[in-house]
């Protein structure tokens, strides 16, 4: 293995397409039909702070996966002396120092822009707080993980679950005066739960990190996975959640030609849900035969379950969505996704 590909591996690189998706159903949850194609010309104003939230979340992501790297050594001595560091591809003390600058910049870049760009104190300290609490998780993650699956579980869905309400908060502060919104609770008349939004979506985004995560923990173990039906029937009915509450309320006198007549994005979310339920039905089959091949395709798969919340705005943004998860699995012909 050569220095660049060591690094490629080292920083997880093949996952970085599903932070940007993660990115963006945190701006959808936000923003959400303002960035479809439908209504005319597209609305291109939130492009540069996408990117820009994009790259500071790829650098928290890169850093944290250098610094669970250093500080995995020991155990990677022990157990897979095969790796960039345990082999003297990669030295740890500059693992270190480039984990902590990625780390730095990731959570100082976001932090100044919002103290730079405007006086609004509620949302200065929105963005901080959310930007502080996914850099502690991903610290505190890199340090416990190996220590205690009591402590990494939960972690690694905290990275995640902040994720969201990071992007959230960061689309928030560039137009303060728009409300969460959800396309059904816009077609249910469900406004007073549409706050809710970003931090449902975050915990089916955190929740689904845990549960193929359970499985990643005995990775190298052959005990098959006792919890599979468990985890098969929370992994399915995750992409619904955000959407019952408004169901529940309307479910009297709710019609499936209700859906399809009074909301023109049904198809396009049904069929993001399908692709999703389909790709992980085929990770399922690879659970007790393969598991490192489950979780990277769980891993993927994050795209998919985005795009389910990406598809429920209209077509563009569900091949947007699918064209993130299709360079995750390209990516991950290059650089492994664990």
């Amino acid at each position: 293995m050569n220095k660049l590909s060591a690094l490629l591996a080292t920083g997880r690189i093949s996952n970085l397409p599903t932070v940007w998706s993660n990115i963006l159903i945190g701006f959808l949850s936000v923003h959400g039909g303002a960035l479809l194609l439908s209504a005319g010309p597209p609305d291109l104003s939130l492009l540069p702070l996408y990117l820009f939230a994009c790259l500071t979340a790829s650098l928290l992501y890169v850093g944290g996966c250098f610094l669970g790297d250093a500080v995995d050594l020991e155990f990677d001595l022990a157990h897979k002396p095969e790796r960039p560091i345990p082999t003297g591809v990669l030295e740890r003390t500059g693992i270190y120092q480039a984990a902590f600058a990625m780390l730095s910049l990731g959570t100082l870049l976001p932090i100044a822009s919002v103290w730079f760009t405007t006086t609004d104190r509620t949302i200065q300290f929105t963005l901080t707080a959310c930007t502080l609490a996914l850099t502690a998780s991903i610290v505190a993650y890199s340090y416990w993980h190996k220590k205690s699956a009591w402590a990494g579980l939960p972690l690694i869905g905290a990275c995640r679950f902040f994720l969201i309400l990071f992007a959230a908060a960061a689309a928030w502060a560039h137009a303060p005066d728009t409300d969460p919104i959800s396309p059904m609770h816009e077609l249910l008349n469900a406004s007073t739960s549409s706050p809710q939004l970003p931090w449902m979506t975050a915990a089916v985004v955190g929740v689904y990190t845990i549960s193929f995560a359970s499985v990643a923990r005995s990775e190298s173990s052959p005990r098959p996975i006792t919890w599979r039906k468990a985890l098969i029937a929370i992994m399915l009915m995750l992409p619904l959640i955000p959407f019952l509450p408004a169901l529940l309320d309307h479910h009297e006198s709710l019609t499936l030609q209700d859906v399809f007549l009074a909301y023109p994005h049904a198809i396009s979310f049904i069929t993001a849900l399908l692709v999703y339920w389909v790709w992980m039905g085929a990770a399922f089959l690879q659970i007790n035969k393969n598991k490192g091949s489950f979780v990277a395709m769980s891993l993927a798969g994050f795209s998919l379950l985005d795009a389910t919340s990406a598809g429920a705005f209209g077509w563009p943004l569900f091949f947007a969505t699918l064209l993130l998860f299709i360079a995750a699995l390209t990516l991950q012909k290059w650089a492994p996704a664990t």
